[in-house]
C-alpha cells in the first residue's frame, strides 16, 4: 500500500508542479515543468525535480518520504549534488514526510557534516514538510494539487464534513469533470487509508 500511496502522490506533483512549489515558499509565474529526475552516475533517481525558468533558471528538488529509511537524507544531499553538476543551475531541495513513520530527529532542515578535526567539511539546507502538520486552511485555499492532502492533517480529523464541503465547492468550480474525478480518487484512497489503518495516513 506504501507504493500505491507514493504514486498518488507523485501524481499531484507532477500534474500541478507550481501548485507545490507555491507550497514551498516558492510562488512563481515562470513557466515551471517536470523533467527527468534520473541521476544515473549514482544508479538512481530522485522522485520529483522541477525545472522552474526564472532568470536565472533553477531546481526544485523534491523527496517523498512514506517511511523509515535512515539513508534519505544522505541520499537526498546527494542528488542534489549530482542535480547541481548536471544541469549547472541552482537546486532547492524539500523532504516530503507523508507519514509520523517516515519522520526522524535528523530531519532538521541543515545537514551538517565535520572532519575529524571538529572543523567545517560541508553544510547543506533544505526543507522538511510534515504531511499531517500542514494548516488545513492553506490546503483547503492553496494549489489544488495539494488539495487531496485536507483531508489526511491532524486538524482536519475533528472537522471532516467542513472539510469535504469546501473541497466540493472547488472541485465543482475549478475544475473539469475529469480534473474532478482524479483529485476525488486521490483524495478517497488517502482518507480511507488514514480511517483504515490508523491516523493520520498508514498505508
Amino acid at each position: 500500500m506504501a507504493k500505491t500511496y507514493d504514486a498518488v502522490l507523485k501524481h499531484l506533483v507532477e500534474a500541478y508542479p507550481a501548485a507545490w512549489l507555491k507550497s514551498l515558499g516558492f510562488p512563481t509565474t515562470a513557466p515551471v515543468r517536470v523533467i527527468d529526475a534520473d541521476v544515473s552516475t549514482v544508479t538512481a533517481a530522485a522522485d520529483k525535480v522541477f525545472w522552474v525558468e526564472e532568470a536565472p533558471p533553477w531546481l526544485m528538488h523534491l523527496e517523498l518520504q512514506a517511511g523509515p529509511d535512515m539513508e534519505a537524507l544522505d541520499r537526498a544531499h546527494l542528488y542534489s549534488t549530482v542535480l547541481r553538476r548536471r544541469h549547472r543551475v541552482p537546486v532547492r531541495s524539500a523532504i516530503v514526510l507523508l507519514r509520523r513513520e517516515a519522520d526522524s530527529p535528523r530531519f532538521t532542515g541543515l545537514l551538517e557534516h565535520l572532519d575529524p578535526a571538529g572543523n567545517w567539511e560541508r553544510r547543506w539546507r533544505y526543507q522538511v514538510i510534515r504531511v499531517w502538520l500542514l494548516p488545513v486552511e492553506s490546503l483547503l485555499t492553496g494549489g489544488l494539487g495539494l488539495l487531496p492532502l485536507a483531508l489526511v492533517t491532524d486538524e482536519a480529523k475533528d472537522q471532516l464534513p467542513e472539510v469535504v464541503r469546501r473541497m466540493d465547492e472547488r472541485l465543482a468550480v475549478e475544475t473539469t469533470p475529469d480534473e474532478r474525478k482524479t483529485l476525488w480518487t486521490a483524495a478517497f484512497f488517502l482518507w480511507a487509508c488514514g480511517i483504515r489503518l490508523g491516523w493520520p495516513l498508514n498505508c
